[in-house]
Order: C-alpha cells, then structure tokens, then sequence
C-alpha cells in the first residue's frame, strides 16, 4: 500500500515543489524587502508579528488544507531523498488562498532572539567614473569614451530567521545594474549605453568607436563657469524581492549617480598654401 498518494492536478498547478522553508501560524514570521530610491537602499527583513518595519507583507493565516476532498485531493507527500515528510497548509492574505507544503520537521524551543524583526540594509553603490582621454579632459569633436570601474554585477540584501516550529524564514532584495547613462552637461542629449562600458587601450587609437561614447561640439569656454561642463554618470538597477514562502515580486527601480566636471579644449587648424 502506497503511504502517499500522488498531486492532482489542481495542488501540481499551484505549487511545482515543496519550498525550502515555510512557516505556520498567524503570529509566524514574514518575509518581505523593499527599495528606497532616494538613498539608493535596497533592504530584506522577517518580521515577527506585528510592527512599523518597511516591507511587512499583510497578516496572513494559516490552516491544514482540508482533507474532505473538497479542495485538494492529496494534503501530504514525502521525498525520500531528504526523508521529510510535507504536510499541504492553505495560505490566506487578504482575498487569496495559496496552498503551501510546511516540512514536518520536530519543533523546537527556540531563544527568544531568533524570534525578533530581522532587517538587512545595503546601499547600492555610486557609479566610478573613467574615461579616454583621462583626467577629466577631452577635445571638441573626439568621441569620448565613458565607462565604470563599479562592479557590474547585481547587489543583494538578505536577511532571515526561524520560526517557531524551527523552519528557515529568509527574503532576499536583489538590485541589478541595466543601464548607464552620462550626461555631458553641454546640453546634448545624454548617451546611454545598456553595460558597464568598454576600457579603452592604446591600440583601439582615435578612431574606434565604443557604445558608451560622447563627443563634445564646444569648448568649455561656452560652460556657465568658462572654465569646465558639469557631468553626471548614472546607472539604473531594476530591483525585485523573494521570499522563502513563495512572495515578493518588482520594487521601484534606483538609480545611482556620480558628478564631475569636463574641460573640452579646441584645437585650432592654420592651413597654408
């Protein structure tokens, strides 16, 4: 006799797989993230109960999924390769009803600290700014090749905690660079290029061009100081959260921004007979 049976169809369209850490109880912790554009933080946090803390998700509460058949066929299951049992819970928050497959893991007491808010902040970094020709100089009409040493890799906060039953509560915000911009302060429009830039090398010369390229038709003499063009490099991240029980989903986008300053010389040409 077979201990479990298979998922029906209706519970395998709604969840493909058990999750790694799910937790029970109405007063169990919830995952959440959030982003703040206007200091470039991107922040995870579990939150235990209730409380002021950015990104809580709404109360949600828990109960075994019925057995009756009147919804789910099969409300338990076993993987034999960790050799845990999964027991199926339905989810409510709000109006919707999420089915959930909890571990059926021993439960455990717990010291009191592993029970509180956990909150993981990080700040996206400023772009650095290089450029050819270096030194924050150029010439009217030589394209000008930007790029960023700044790692072009995505940012990551994450934070977690165990509930009460012992099971593993963790979100995770992630920002990922998309594009960059510079702003050349001339008044052109700015170029945008979708990476971090190509380093330029001797042997690319003056006449290569790269994606992430600005070429300047006035000397900074036309700049409003006479002297130098304010400039502006930015970067776009996308940013999105996930929780350990399936939630999450797109934040606000942030985007980061480095100020200098461009002298653009001229070169004047005397052609003789």
């Amino acid at each position: 006799m077979r201990r479990f049976l298979t998922v029906t169809g209706v519970v395998a369209s709604l969840l493909l797989a058990p999750p790694a850490g799910a937790s029970v109880g109405s007063d169990s912790p919830t995952p959440g993230g959030g982003a703040d554009p206007t200091r470039a933080v991107i922040y995870a946090e579990v939150v235990v109960g209730t409380g002021a803390y950015r990104g809580q998700r709404p109360a949600c509460s828990w109960a075994l999924a019925p057995s009756d058949g009147s919804l789910y066929t099969v409300v338990a299951t076993y993987d034999p390769k960790k050799n845990v049992s999964y027991r199926l819970y339905t989810k409510t928050c709000g109006g919707t009803v999420q089915g959930v497959w909890v571990p059926l893991v021993p439960p455990r007491r717990l010291p009191a600290p592993t029970l509180t808010p956990a909150f993981m902040p990080r700040w996206v970094p400023t772009p650095e700014l290089a450029t050819a020709p270096p030194n924050g100089s150029t010439w009217v009409n030589l394209g000008t090749w930007f790029w960023t040493t700044t790692p072009w890799e995505p940012v990551r906060a994450w934070a977690g905690t165990f509930d009460e039953r012992g099971n593993w509560v963790w979100a995770e915000t992630t920002a990922t660079p998309v594009s960059m911009t510079f702003a050349g302060g001339d008044g052109q429009a700015p170029a945008t290029c979708h990476g971090a830039g190509q380093v330029w090398t001797p042997a690319d010369g003056d006449e290569t061009s790269s994606e992430c390229m600005y070429t300047y038709q006035h000397s900074s003499v036309m700049a409003p100081n006479g002297t130098a063009f304010a400039t502006a490099l930015a970067i776009e991240w996308s940013v999105s959260w996930i929780g350990s029980d399936g939630s999450g989903g797109p934040l606000p986008p942030i985007t980061t921004t480095t100020n200098s300053a461009m002298h653009v010389g001229e070169i004047q040409a005397i052609v003789t007979g």
